[in-house]
């Protein structure tokens, strides 16, 4: 009897460590809408501030699909990519992005903050991000 409450203690335990539950929220974690702000530098070399919105959907097990908008005294920028995730960040192309140009967009979430970046032929972005609630 004692083998078998033991036994079962251990399976209990290592449920316990083993929750479920925080992994899947923790896998959903970067899903939702973030906003911020940051710099962009164009292709002229001028640094400008700028404030964005950006939404993060689930697409496929380890890919995401990231839509938003960033806004500056310059103008508005819009777009749209899907970005795949390589450890603890996740990647993508700015195929054509009339801003930037070619170019690579960057995720790196923490928690509820995240950094978003877009490296163009055209220019790049470097923007701080907080969940929205």
């Amino acid at each position: 009897m004692k083998i078998v409450m033991a036994a079962a203690a251990a399976v209990l335990a290592t449920a316990l460590l083993f929750d479920p539950i925080p992994i899947a929220a923790a896998k959903n974690s970067v899903v939702g809408s973030w906003k911020g702000g940051g710099r962009a530098t164009g292709s002229d070399g001028k640094t400008y501030r700028v404030r964005c919105k950006i939404r993060v959907r689930e697409h496929g097990a380890r890919k995401l699909y990231v839509s938003g908008k960033c806004s500056s005294q310059k103008g508005t920028a819009a777009g749209s990519a899907t970005v795949v995730k390589k450890g603890s960040r996740y990647f993508g192309n700015a195929d054509g992005a009339a801003q930037f140009g070619n170019g690579r967009i960057s995720l790196a979430p923490r928690g509820n903050r995240m950094s978003f970046s877009i490296r163009g032929t055209k220019g790049r972005l470097s923007v701080s991000l907080r969940k929205s609630k």
